[in-house]
C-alpha cells in the first residue's frame, strides 16, 4: 500500500515538473499576482493614515470607558475648602486653637496679672511697719511647709477684697529658720509660686530673716497660722493661733466676724 502511494506522488510530481519546464511564463505570472496581492493590503492601510489632514482633530479618549487593569480616578481628587475643615475637627480629637491671640480670649493668663511684690525684713521692722499704717491691719504668719496655713491663706485674700480700703493686709512668711545653708532669698521662687496661685497680688508680702523661733519666742506664738489684728493705732486686738482657745480657725468663721465688729465700733 506504501509503495503504491509513494508511486503516484512521484508520477505527480514528476507531471508537474514537465508542466513548469513548458509553461515557464505562467508560472512567472502566478508568483507576480501573490506578491502584489500582500502589498495591495499593506499600502491601502498606510493610504489610509495618509489620508487624513494634517490638522485633523483626534477625538480623545472617552474617559468613562474603563480599560481592563486601569485605575479610575475620581473627577475631583483636590477637596474642597468645606471637605477640609470638616475633616480638621474630628469628635473626641483635639482642637488647636485658630491663633495664638485666641489663647487669651479663652482664659489663659495673658500676662495682665498684678505682679507679687515681696519683701525681706526682720521681724522689729516688720511689727514697726504694721503699728504705723494708720489702718486696721490684718498680719497672717505662715509657712510652706504648714498644710493649715496654706488652706486659710486664701482667706486673708478674700478678706482684702471684701474690706478693700478700710484695711491692709500682711503676709509674714516664716520658712527661714536660721540655717546659713538656706538664707531667706532662697525660699523666694517657692514663695512667689503660693502667693500666685492665690493670686495675693493686693497683699503686702515679706519673707521674714529673722529666725523663725525666735519670732516664736518674740512674739509668744505656740504654732501657725497666726492671724493678728492691729487697730488703727498699732495697738494689736485680737490674735488668732491655731492652738489653745482659737485652736482650729478659720477666717469665714471667726476672722471676718470678729474684724466686722472691731470696725464698727
Amino acid at each position: 500500500m506504501l509503495s503504491e502511494a509513494q508511486s503516484r506522488f512521484e508520477s505527480c510530481f514528476a507531471a508537474w515538473r514537465r508542466w513548469l519546464t513548458l509553461h515557464p511564463f505562467a508560472f512567472s505570472l502566478l508568483l507576480v499576482f501573490v506578491a502584489s496581492g500582500c502589498s495591495s493590503e499593506e499600502s491601502s492601510e498606510g493610504n489610509e493614515l495618509a489620508a487624513l489632514p494634517a490638522n485633523a482633530d483626534v477625538p480623545p479618549a472617552d474617559p468613562t470607558e474603563e480599560s481592563p487593569g486601569s485605575m479610575v480616578m475620581p473627577e475631583n481628587p483636590t477637596p474642597t475648602r468645606s471637605e477640609s475643615e470638616s475633616t480638621s475637627q474630628v469628635s473626641g480629637g483635639l482642637e488647636m486653637p485658630d491663633s495664638p491671640e485666641k489663647e487669651s480670649e479663652q482664659g489663659v493668663s495673658s500676662g495682665s496679672e498684678k505682679p507679687i511684690s515681696l519683701g525681706y525684713a526682720d521681724w522689729s521692722s516688720i511689727r514697726d511697719t504694721v503699728s504705723q499704717t494708720g489702718k486696721f491691719t490684718v498680719v497672717d504668719l505662715w509657712s510652706l511647709a504648714c498644710e493649715p496655713c496654706l488652706k486659710e491663706f486664701p482667706g486673708l485674700v478674700q478678706l482684702q477684697k471684701d474690706f478693700q480700703d478700710e484695711i491692709l493686709c500682711f503676709s509674714v512668711n516664716l520658712d527661714f529658720d536660721g540655717r546659713k545653708t538656706r538664707p531667706p532669698e532662697s525660699y523666694e521662687a517657692e514663695v512667689v509660686k503660693f502667693l500666685q496661685s492665690v493670686n495675693a497680688s493686693g497683699i503686702r508680702s515679706y519673707v521674714c530673716t529673722t529666725a523663725s523661733d525666735d519670732v516664736f519666742l518674740e512674739a509668744k506664738l505656740l504654732s501657725i497660722p497666726v492671724v493678728m489684728i492691729f487697730k488703727s493705732s498699732g495697738e494689736l486686738v485680737k490674735q488668732f493661733v491655731d492652738g489653745g482657745e482659737t485652736a482650729g480657725f478659720s477666717y469665714a468663721k471667726d476672722v471676718k466676724p470678729a474684724l466686722t465688729e472691731l470696725l464698727g465700733e
